[in-house]
């Protein structure tokens, strides 16, 4: 079974989407469900400037997410966890990464 990984960037406006993204860095949907097939997942911030300022940009947000096959990261897309995610945002995009090798 070939572990996939997909990355998700989420592009926030406003005051108020931007402490919602903000809040789900801490409690993200995601840690509340047992979701298929996802083995693995970290809520990733943004720096300010050009990306790596100690000042944190709170209108980026990312989700780093690791699945056991490609048709659970594709179902992921579709739940609900996800979705609180994007109903807020302005911009979102999703990367499919195939894993090669893992460490830790």
């Amino acid at each position: 079974m070939d572990q996939v990984t997909l990355i998700s960037f989420f592009k926030y406006e406003g005051l108020k989407n931007k402490w919602e993204a903000f809040t789900r860095m801490g409690r993200p949907p995601l840690a509340e469900g047992n979701i298929e097939g996802l083995s693995f997942w970290k809520a990733l911030g943004s720096g300010a400037g050009n990306g790596f300022s100690i000042w944190p940009d709170f209108s980026t947000f990312g989700l780093l997410t690791v699945f056991n096959s490609k048709e659970s990261a594709e179902n992921f897309l579709k739940s609900s966890a996800l979705l609180e995610y994007q109903n807020t945002a302005k911009e979102f995009s999703h990367v499919f990464m195939r894993n090669i090798k893992s460490h830790g």
